[in-house]
């Protein structure tokens, strides 16, 4: 957290709504995946590729790398087709920032992990740090 209502993940700054932080704070930050929105490309706040999606009865469930790799999972009810570039928009009070937790040890933890193994499994929490 950079400072009262402005953190940085993805390598951007973002505007949020959070306060109360120490100045450069570690700390996790989510997003929901339909809190997220698809733009065209240049239009959001940053641009993803779209590597899969999949109709899940309601929403399509669309998965998109970002320019430093990062993976964004977003819940969507218009279809994004696979290879396409569009940009993606939410607004500050989407971003949801966590302290960071630390164990016994005084190391720092990922409070946002998924607990059942979502990550190491190949799967896709609309995490970024």
């Amino acid at each position: 957290m950079l400072e009262d209502y402005r953190v940085a993940f993805q390598g951007r700054v973002f505007t949020c709504v959070d306060r109360g932080f120490p100045r450069e704070a570690p700390v996790d930050v989510v997003l929901r995946p339909e809190d997220l929105e698809i733009v065209p490309a240049g239009k959001g706040l940053l641009d993803v590729r779209i590597v899969s999606e999949l109709f899940r009865g309601v929403h399509y469930e669309i998965v998109g790398i970002d320019d430093l790799g990062g993976r964004w999972l977003i819940h969507s009810t218009r279809r994004v087709t696979e290879g396409a570039f569009v940009g993606i928009r939410f607004d500050p009070d989407d971003i949801h920032v966590m302290p960071r937790v630390r164990g016994e040890d005084g190391s720092v933890l990922d409070s946002a992990a998924p607990a059942d193994g979502l990550a190491e499994e190949g799967g896709t929490p609309a995490l970024a740090r």
